[in-house]
């Protein structure tokens, strides 16, 4: 992680806890990834502070204030995609490592920028083309697994088939009623092995159920964690509520019909056809915007149309809770 790097580097040799340096990030790194709860990481990180005696040092101290920006019990409880400040930035810099370095002119960085595009939307071009021609096996003969495979995309669908596998390190330990359930699983850290306890609070009024894990709510994939609850509590389908928008194979993005500005920009017949009728639009509203007359005249014939074509549109999927802001 980065922050353990910059630690490492802010600890320098002339500290008088050099020698234990070792010892202090695996401290640190406890803290940072085992804590589910944002008083638990509190009570460790002020444990580790006394413990070693760092209680002036500048740069923790400061990290320590920005904790809401990085630690993961923080920000793991809101939609992310994924993606913490550190890991988007890691991404993307990988990602341009391909196209630009420090000896880049600005003329060159304008034209690789393009190129660079160009080869995200590819990807995604020929990913969203993948996902209707090729299918990853099930490994298994529950329906929840099955049901996923056939309405997420390949890259999300994998990801769902990792937490399902994962159930096999999972068990319920106990239950308090239908509401709360207590989870132990079992992981494989460095070649050594390590248990971990989870809870899983489920609301039965509407199949909807949270792990203090937070994978749902970080990555919009569910954990295995939950997916052990629901199966046990009888649940053969995984819950609409799970099965978000954004990552279904049958949903049409509309942000793949903005035309972007780059050379050998992939082009469909629907791409050309949105187009063609965004130009006819703005070239329609030009026309008629200072006129009240006409322009209320267009206004209901185009609301006309909107409702005739509406039901055409594929099956939204209902998010829950916070998720209903989500793209």
């Amino acid at each position: 992680m980065v922050f353990m790097a910059y630690y490492e580097k802010g600890t320098g040799k002339n500290g008088r806890n050099y020698r234990k340096k070792k010892e202090i990030l695996d401290v640190i790194h406890e803290s940072i990834y085992d804590s589910q709860y944002v008083p638990e990481f509190e009570q460790r990180w002020k444990d580790m502070i006394q413990r070693y005696s760092l209680e002036d040092h500048e740069w923790l101290a400061v990290m320590y204030n920005e904790r809401h920006r990085w630690v993961p019990c923080f920000l793991k409880p809101s939609f992310w995609a994924g993606m913490s400040t550190t890991q988007r930035s890691e991404s993307i810099n990988a990602f341009f490592d391909n196209f630009v370095n420090s000896k880049t002119t600005l003329k060159q960085f304008v034209e690789q920028y393009g190129r660079a595009l160009r080869s995200k939307a590819e990807k995604e071009f020929h990913a969203d083309k993948s996902s209707f021609a090729k299918t990853i096996p099930c490994v298994t003969s529950f329906e929840m697994e099955e049901q996923v495979q056939e309405i997420y995309t390949l890259a999300k669908f994998k990801e769902f088939q990792d937490e399902h596998v994962g159930t096999l390190y999972c068990d319920l330990l106990q239950s308090e009623g239908d509401r709360k359930f207590n989870v132990k699983e079992v992981r494989k850290i460095n070649g050594f092995r390590k248990t971990i306890n989870f809870v899983v609070e489920y609301e039965p009024l509407i199949t909807f159920g949270i792990c203090s894990c937070h994978l749902f709510e970080f990555r919009g994939t569910v954990c295995r964690n939950l997916i052990v609850v629901l199966l046990c509590l009888g649940l053969e389908l995984l819950p609409e509520v799970y099965l978000l928008k954004r990552w279904r194979k049958d949903v049409k993005r509309a942000y793949t019909n903005v035309k972007i500005n780059y050379d050998g920009w992939i082009t469909t017949v629907e791409k050309e056809r949105f187009r063609k009728l965004c130009k006819t639009f703005e070239s329609l509203a030009n026309m008629i915007a200072d006129d009240d007359e006409k322009y209320q005249s267009v206004l209901l014939w185009l609301e006309s149309q909107l409702s005739t074509y509406t039901p055409l549109q594929v099956h939204p999927s209902s998010i829950c809770g916070n998720l209903t802001s989500i793209p």
